[in-house]
């Protein structure tokens, strides 16, 4: 990991070059408020840096500088930036201030050199690299890198007298420049001592000089060889057998002895005529450019040992680096090294070469560095324009959108995009950014460029993310028109049309989507939905069964779990025996075993306000519902007979005889109207028309297929009136439960159980009101019977205890103990 105060050097040559070293701290609160300021977005613009995002960098960075333009880190951060944006402005104005702010600091000259170097501007380079060294303020490794500069320019100028110049110079200042880079400036003023070409008067070499000064590191072994005794003489310098000849007549006689050499594969002896050929100073990059050529097809890791990565005409050729490029083979950033290589060498004669910028950019690209592929690229088409490549550059920045290159390549490129996938993908990063105003507006971009059905489908599903639900609809409804036989947008659309209530369109879609796509068989239990809801019970039928069958599927397709796919199946098994079976039952029965008051109650029509005993039974035929199946229509007949207290007996004048017809009024199951004729021996009007309205209200009363316990809860409300009798009864029930599954026993659940009940009524002679608010405690044991594959259990048995106490009211029945019965189908 890099350390917090060396961490925003980020890789780059110059940014070696130029270093820093610390200033005098004159404020300490001042530069601590300072440093916290700028720390979090220096941060920032190191992560940014990493993604390629050079502008949003920049902007960080150039909030640092305004906070402290006196700070060096991030001053050469900047710097770094532009350069890499090649902004040689950027960096002028950078010098500037420096050298406003502090002239007789060399940070304001270095600046000015970095810019230069990238106007390749190599005699402002060796000025302002001069002006720096003679001023203060500046580190050992910043004063050397200076110097390498300087140096540099100089040997890319090719003036002997320049070069001597320089060397001298640099000498004064007593700095230790690389053995590689003396070398070098030495090779070159050999080879303008042995060129009649070069007229220049030479002066000594400043070289020997200097490099006496750099001695390696003392060691124990090198202390032993530096002994007066043990020392040799220095080995005679080798003479190259063309050393005589003329400069063209010596490269084309070398130039033909290589090729034979390489064409009989003697590596060996060709590695050995290289060494010597440096030695004595006759290697020049036109040879180099010879042996890379004739290599590259040969022996590629030797073209690599002897080409190394260099820009500098004095060392190599652009056609040599190039060569070694291509020999790089799977090793992409060693490949775009030379290619950049390549590049340079062209530009420092006044022309790219398109091929090596190329090369360059793909070999980024390969290497994972996609920002600067990109850029590299993006100034290759803009040298010489190339359709293919251009489309390939526009589809490459859909991919990369948050990239800041992007941007420029459809701002250079835009006719190569496919019609509005430019703005397809400003749309979903817009919307992966939660920028939905940003994102609606390039949606609809797009649209307007090339509606197409996958596109209003995308958009519909955005739509619904911001809840605007009508706009969905009609983004779906597009979608449809433009794919009809499209599975997955015809089951969308399906499902915003059931959820507007528009259950026949919606089904027809379903439909159409399932005959496209038979594998979609997780539309069949919503198509059965949809048919009970329009009264189509044989379709239905069919189609539940059919989910029936194939529910593993559906399971998968649904990435249900094994529990949750219980759940469903015992749920379209209920459906199918609810739909089949148009009959319906129950029996009854309630035995009072404490004994009751003296007076004996009238026998109540009304179930839940009887606190005797009692027997009833009741038949019931479903007919087609007058409105929606939701709502059915039924028609029943009863029959109530009352229980002497603590026996099964019948009480004499106490029995009621009903006939009706129940109407749900609403789709959720709550409320119930119902009329029924009634007969009640011994009462002042044995025949007598009942009108009731009831609601009730159930949760968790049927069989639980995957829980082994769980809480049923049930909500009664009554209001009954007798016609001739000019009476009422008011009702309200509510009981909760608690289910427990009993182990080896199917279907059963041991239920203890609370409930309390407040009743009202004026049924008697004096048509006084009674009235009682009670509360009770049970246990019953509940079962459902029958079933198969295709169907739940029909027959449902409940056995019960309770006990009952009155709390309130003026009825005389203040405590009961009951057991009842009931079987239902």
């Amino acid at each position: 990991m890099m350390g917090k105060n060396n961490r925003f050097f980020y890789s780059s040559a110059w940014l070696l070059l130029l270093g820093f070293s610390p200033m005098v701290e004159a404020n300490w609160f001042g530069d601590e408020w300072r440093e916290f300021r700028s720390y979090p977005r220096l941060e920032k613009a190191y992560q940014r840096l990493e993604k390629g995002d050079y502008a949003g960098a920049r902007q960080l960075l150039e909030e640092v500088y305004k906070i402290d333009p006196s700070r060096r880190k991030s001053t050469l951060f900047l710097a770094d930036v532009c350069s890499r944006q090649k902004d040689t402005q950027c960096l002028d104005q950078l010098s500037k201030d420096w050298l406003r702010r502090a002239p007789n600091d060399g940070m304001g000259y270095l600046l000015q050199a970095w810019s230069a170097y990238l106007k390749h501007d190599d005699e402002a380079v060796m000025n302002a690299a001069a002006e720096a060294l003679k001023r203060s303020e500046l580190s050992a490794a910043s004063r050397k890198k200076a110097a390498e500069a300087w140096l540099n320019a100089a040997l890319r100028k090719g003036n002997v007298s320049r070069i001597q110049q320089t060397l001298a110079q640099i000498a004064q200042y007593k700095i230790t420049l690389p053995r590689a880079l003396l070398v070098q400036a030495e090779a070159v003023l050999q080879s303008a001592k042995s060129n009649p070409t070069f007229s220049a008067q030479l002066v000594p070499s400043a070289i020997p000089a200097m490099t006496a000064t750099m001695k390696p590191k003392q060691t124990q072994q090198t202390a032993q060889l530096n002994k007066p005794e043990v020392q040799t003489p220095p080995a005679a310098p080798v003479v190259f057998p063309y050393a005589a000849l003329p400069a063209v007549q010596r490269e084309q006689k070398i130039a033909a002895d290589f090729s034979a050499l390489i064409a009989k594969q003697q590596y060996k002896t060709l590695q050995l005529q290289l060494s010597q050929l440096r030695q004595a100073n006759l290697f020049t990059p036109a040879l180099a450019e010879v042996v890379s050529n004739l290599l590259q097809e040969k022996n590629c890791p030797l073209l690599l040992k002897e080409t190394p990565v260099s820009d500098l005409p004095s060392q190599t050729t652009e056609r040599a680096q190039m060569a070694a490029a291509y020999c790089s083979k799977s090793n992409y950033a060693q490949a775009a090294a030379y290619f950049a290589a390549a590049n340079q060498l062209s530009e420092l004669k006044g022309h790219a070469s398109i091929s090596a910028m190329q090369g360059e950019g793909e070999a980024l690209l390969a290497s994972g560095d996609v920002a600067q592929g990109m850029h590299r690229l993006d100034q290759r088409l803009q040298l010489e324009m190339n359709e293919s490549q251009a489309r390939e550059l526009a589809k490459l920045a859909l991919q990369h959108l948050d990239l800041a290159v992007s941007a420029d390549i459809a701002a250079h490129y835009p006719d190569y995009f496919p019609p509005g996938e430019l703005a397809l993908a400003h749309a979903r990063q817009s919307r992966q950014h939660a920028d939905f105003a940003a994102a609606d507006a390039a949606y609809q971009d797009a649209l307007a460029a090339k509606p197409t059905a996958l596109l209003w489908y995308e958009y519909a599903g955005f739509l619904q993310q911001l809840q605007r639900h009508e706009q969905q609809g009609a983004a779906l409804a597009q979608a449809a028109q433009l794919a009809p036989s499209n599975p997955q947008i015809l089951a969308e659309y399906g499902f915003w049309l059931k959820g507007q209530g528009k259950a026949e369109l919606a089904l027809a879609l379903f439909r159409a989507a399932l005959a496209h796509d038979a594998n979609r068989k997780e539309l069949s239990p919503e198509i059965a939905q949809l048919e009970m809801a329009l009264g189509q019970t044989e379709q239905a039928i069919a189609d539940l069964r059919f989910s029936i069958d194939h529910q593993t599927e559906i399971q998968t397709r649904w990435g249900l779990d094994e529990t949750a796919m219980q759940t469903q199946l015992f749920g379209w098994q209920r459906n199918v025996q609810i739909l089949e079976d148009r009959w319906s039952w129950s029996l009854g029965g309630q035995v009072r075993l404490n004994q009751g008051p003296d007076n004996q109650l009238i026998s109540s029509p009304v179930q839940f306000a009887q606190y005797g005993g009692s027997f009833n039974a009741e038949v019931a035929y479903r007919l087609d519902p007058l409105l929606d199946v939701a709502r059915p229509t039924t028609v029943f007949a009863r029959s109530d007979a009352s229980l002497q207290d603590q026996s099964v007996s019948l009480l004499n004048n106490n029995a009621n005889l009903g006939i009706g017809v129940r109407q749900r009024l609403l789709t959720d199951y709550v409320l119930i109207g119902s009329a029924e004729w009634i007969y009640r021996q011994g009462a002042p009007y044995e025949n007598d028309l009942m009108v009731r309205l009831s609601g009730s209200h159930s949760i968790n009363t049927d069989w639980q297929p995957v829980k082994s316990q769980w809480t049923s809860l049930t909500v009664y409300g009554d209001a009954a009136g007798l016609v001739r009798a000019n009476s009422y009864y008011l009702t309200a029930l509510a009981e909760i439960g608690e289910h427990y599954r009993i182990s080896d026993a199917g279907k059963t659940t041991l239920m203890p159980y609370i409930n309390s009940m407040a009743a009202m009524n004026t049924d008697n002679s004096q048509h006084a009101t009674v009235s009682r608010f009670d509360i009770g405690v049970g246990l019953a044991v509940v079962s459902w019977f029958g079933g198969d594959p295709w169907r739940a259990p029909d027959l449902k048995q409940r056995i019960a205890l309770e006990v009952r106490q009155a709390i309130g009211g003026n009825s005389d029945d203040r405590f009961a103990v009951l057991f009842n019965w009931r079987v239902s189908h």
